[in-house]
């Protein structure tokens, strides 16, 4: 990510005259009726008004004369419009920032200086929703119902995914492609700049602008491994559970295909005196097998949202 910085001046109408667009920093003072500049009302110019500062020699930030609140440089010993001693001299308020959005308006960084920052009650907020949602999750697992359940269905399901060796056209960063691959085309995305504007309270502001160096992309065309398909295999209780049976042409050549992930699937659907359904799902075979079609277990029925837990099933 490239970053550059530049300072410019700040701008401020006089409000005597009625002169506008006067320079923040080289003109202190109105050059038409020679009214003095109000430093809390500065603002960022427009786009096409901005004047860059060159080996400005101003230092340090706007302060207020403790006796007359008049603007002065920090480096002053005595105020030069009222010769007060500067000391305990407070800092002149500013803009802040502004931030240039994707469709260039220019956004913060507008009205009169902040007023003191109140303490956020967002961290509050935000506690009490976390402490509600944890008091909910407690609620859900440890308050529960006995109930005596009966076992209604049994089923299983078992699946494999295929994959084949085929060529796959893809986009990548060039430095990515794999060797091997054939290029149709290289390209690079366009920079994405972000522009944000600081103003330092001496009557300028400091601009940055922070763009984003995008990779080459190529389109490529390469023989790489992709899934095509998923084989499934289901059955009640008293099918024995397997696997499904492939028919794969094997190897690593153009078209040969491999199996990939497996999964496997035990479920379980229980009926309560009340009338409700309940499903529990295994992924042990041998866990499924101990629940015999009639059987019946005692279980807790969760109060809030009203599902089984199958943790709690035990034979009667």
């Amino acid at each position: 990510m490239s970053t550059v910085e530049k300072t410019y001046e700040m701008q401020w109408d006089c409000e005597f005259c009625g002169v506008k667009h006067l320079l923040g920093l080289s003109q202190r003072f109105c050059p038409t009726c020679g009214g003095p500049q109000n430093p809390a009302k500065r603002y960022f110019p427009e786009e096409s008004a901005k004047v860059a500062v060159e080996d400005h020699p101003f230092v340090g930030a706007d302060v207020t004369c403790p006796a007359c609140r008049h603007a002065m440089s920090r480096n002053c010993q005595n105020c030069s419009n009222c010769g007060s001693p500067m000391g305990g001299s407070t800092q002149v308020g500013n803009l802040g920032e502004q931030k240039q959005s994707a469709g260039g308006e220019w956004q913060g960084g507008g009205g009169a200086a902040p007023a003191p920052a109140r303490k956020s009650k967002l961290p509050l907020i935000l506690g009490l929703i976390v402490l509600a949602i944890i008091v909910f999750l407690v609620v859900r697992v440890t308050l529960t119902k006995g109930a005596v359940l009966t076992v209604a269905r049994q089923s299983w399901s078992r699946e494999i995914a295929v994959e084949r060796f085929d060529e796959v056209e893809k986009t990548a960063g060039c430095s990515e492609v794999p060797s091997g691959a054939r290029i149709l085309s290289r390209s690079t995305p366009t920079p994405t700049c972000t522009t944000k504007r600081v103003d330092k309270g001496d009557g300028t502001f400091k601009e940055t602008k922070q763009c984003t160096e995008p990779k080459e992309q190529c389109s490529f065309r390469a023989d790489q491994w992709k899934q095509v398909s998923v084989a499934k295999e289901t059955g009640q209780l008293g099918v024995t559970p397997a696997w499904p049976k492939l028919d794969l042409r094997l190897g690593t050549c153009r078209g040969c295909e491999r199996e990939a992930a497996k999964t496997e699937r035990y479920t379980v659907g229980f009926d309560a005196a009340d009338g409700k359904a309940y499903d529990c799902e295994f992924g042990d075979e041998n866990a499924w097998k101990r629940f015999a079609k009639g059987a019946t277990f005692a279980g807790k029925i969760r109060v809030v949202g009203g599902g089984l837990d199958c943790d709690s099933l035990k034979a009667k």
